[in-house]
């Protein structure tokens, strides 16, 4: 099976030509926010807390998919489901791989920032 794109310029263009005026500003929304999202990763990890997982890894699935950065939001499901499936259960959770999973975010993420950074100069 092929890799995800990073972005996926159809949907990028659809979230362009819906709101032209404000496309700019939102993918610097979307960039600030994930790295704030990362951040709390990162934290949920140090402290083992699964339930801490759930909603940044959610909100990166959900904004990334709208802004075609389909890789990330793939990954951040993997992710949300991991968190998920573990919720009550910290003590058999896998955080070796969930940690794996979040340097995999922050690289992907990584790679994908520039692409829409050069939407906000545009």
């Amino acid at each position: 099976m092929a890799e995800m794109p990073l972005i996926d310029a159809d949907i990028l263009a659809e979230a362009r030509t819906a709101m032209p005026a404000k496309f700019a500003a939102i993918c610097r929304y979307f960039i600030d926010d994930t790295e704030s999202y990362l951040g709390a990763l990162r934290a949920a990890v140090a402290e083992k807390s699964v339930q801490k997982l759930v909603i940044p890894a959610h909100s990166i699935k959900s904004s990334a998919r709208q802004m075609g950065a389909l890789r990330l939001g793939e990954i951040a499901s993997e992710l949300e489901s991991l968190a998920t499936g573990a919720v009550g259960q910290e003590a058999a959770a896998d955080f070796a791989r969930i940690a794996r999973l979040v340097g995999t975010l922050a690289e992907v993420f990584g790679a994908t920032r520039p692409l829409l950074e050069r939407e906000t100069a545009a």
